[in-house]
């Protein structure tokens, strides 16, 4: 993975609030969603190389931003959009019913 692609990953991450210590977990993976989303989801994220585990409550958290950092990414009337909340629903995923709801990610 490109320095740059970190760097932004990393920066992003920071921006929206996501912990340190999950971040650098995510980094040590190459931020390679695949396999990372599927690991947030069930809680078991881990440093690759120096193997300390985040807590459950701060990859719970990580993944609920990154999901408002792409819904918010995405227009939601557009076909990636329509198939992206429809994919969260599925999932079980709960959007946000008012405005102030997402208000975890700050505003630039």
């Amino acid at each position: 993975m490109s320095s740059k692609i970190a760097t932004y990953w990393k920066t992003t991450l920071f921006d929206i609030g996501v912990e340190t210590s999950v971040i650098e977990a995510m980094s040590s993976h190459s931020f390679n969603w695949i396999n990372i989303i599927p690991i947030l989801v069930e809680r078991k994220l881990v440093h690759v190389y120096n193997y300390i585990p985040t807590s459950a409550a701060d990859q719970e958290d990580a993944l609920d931003r990154l999901v408002m950092f792409v819904l918010k990414s995405v227009p939601p009337d557009s076909s990636l959009g329509r198939d992206l909340r429809k994919s969260l629903t599925a999932d079980g995923f709960k959007f946000p019913t008012t405005s102030g709801a997402d208000s975890k990610i700050p505003e630039e």
